[in-house]
């Protein structure tokens, strides 16, 4: 079952957190770099989820290229990555809280 970015606040915010990390002074993510592992090490991560986040104006992610040859990955944080990210953690906290209530019902 594929789940969309935006029902995973989760993995969006961890997805986040590693292009952030990752960043040049530019805002860039090399994809060559052997630190892109990071990103590639969290359970569940999917280049669909880059994409969406592209779509999404959370990150910037495309690859160019032909067929039968490697495509060329442009990656880097917008302007709307930090702000994406702290909606994300909010996200977390609000159903952290609701979670919390429905045990104290209990």
């Amino acid at each position: 079952m594929s789940y969309k970015i935006e029902e995973k606040p989760l993995l969006k915010a961890k997805i986040l957190t590693v292009f952030l990390k990752l960043a040049d002074e530019k805002r860039n993510v090399d994809f060559q770099s052997e630190s892109i592992d990071q990103l590639w090490a969290i359970k569940g991560v999917k280049e669909d989820h880059l994409f969406e986040l592209s779509e999404l104006g959370a990150i910037h992610f495309e690859m160019l290229g032909e067929d039968g040859f490697a495509p060329i990955i442009v990656a880097g944080i917008t302007n709307n990555t930090h702000d994406q990210l702290l909606n994300c953690l909010a996200q977390l906290g609000n159903d952290s809280n609701l979670l919390e209530e429905r045990i104290t019902l209990l």
